[in-house]
């Protein structure tokens, strides 16, 4: 018989991502997943996950306007985290390099990045090429 508490364990793992979360599980659970660890049903493994830490993510903004005094607009990049109140597109097997990109271009230094120059100049020139980019 599975018990609520069984169907917690596995979210034991999930709850590195806040460390203030952990605090809140049962003891009973987090004791189960002490006795279950080793036989590894569960882990927090997850590509690049603390690269920049959590609690936030540096990251670049493009926008734009047809006047300097604006209104001025954020380019929407399609598969960006952000919109709480929108569900996120499914990319598998996808991936979405641009938005990959700006994220490593957020973490470095501007001369590190020169298609994002190359970018920015597209989209300044409105070349069909660079205003593409949101469907990436």
């Amino acid at each position: 018989m599975i018990t609520s508490r069984d169907s917690l364990t596995p979210q034991v793992p999930y709850t590195t991502l806040d460390q203030t979360s952990s605090s809140k599980l049962p003891v009973e659970v987090l004791r189960l997943h002490k006795e279950l660890r080793n036989y590894q049903l569960t882990s927090s493994y997850g590509l690049f996950r603390r690269i920049t830490g959590v609690g936030g993510r540096p990251e670049l903004i493009l926008e734009a306007s047809s006047n300097e005094d604006g209104p001025w607009l954020e380019y929407d990049f399609r598969f960006k985290p952000g919109r709480l109140n929108q569900t996120p597109p499914i990319v598998v097997p996808h991936q979405p390099r641009l938005d990959w990109q700006m994220w490593f271009a957020a973490l470095g230094r501007p001369e590190n990045h020169p298609w994002l120059y190359n970018l920015i100049y597209r989209l300044l020139e409105q070349q069909k090429d660079g205003e593409r980019f949101e469907s990436f």
